[in-house]
């Protein structure tokens, strides 16, 4: 069985700085952080579903898809006995929306540095991807 998502790394610039938009979950009694994403349903295009998602989690509305970023993971899990190949495709997304709130579904939202971001996100492949996403940002000047 196969399933795919779509997420964003969304950001903005304040001060100098950039900052990252990270949501607390809970699954299966624990916490961990990440970025907002979720699944793509049926008829809708990676932007539309990447716009849904963020719109949803983070009451974020303005987001600018960066062109030529985009970047996907992919792992296994097991749901019900069976396997489960996830991809999640990742997109790279600005913003001048400081205000975001949690959804009902997550713990807590954030904006935060790189370094603290790093800090929080529980898995490997979501700290490769920020740290692809801030090399990327720093080559171009934002």
């Amino acid at each position: 069985m196969k399933e795919k998502s779509v997420g964003g790394i969304v950001f903005r610039k304040e001060n100098r700085r950039i900052l990252y938009l990270l949501l607390l979950y809970e699954r299966h009694s624990r916490t961990y952080w990440d970025f907002p994403k979720g699944h793509v349903e049926k008829g809708e295009s990676d932007e539309e579903t990447l716009r849904r998602e963020v719109m949803e989690e983070t009451s974020v509305a303005d987001i600018r898809v960066i062109r030529n970023f985009r970047h996907a993971i992919r792992y296994f899990f097991r749901r019900g006995g069976k396997t489960v190949q996830k991809e999640v495709v990742f997109y790279l997304c600005e913003t001048g929306q400081k205000d975001a709130k949690v959804s009902r579904e997550h713990k807590d939202i954030a904006w935060l540095g790189h370094d603290e971001a790093m800090e929080k996100l529980a898995f490997e492949n979501a700290k490769k991807l920020l740290a692809k996403a801030h090399k990327f940002l720093a080559k171009k000047d934002f």
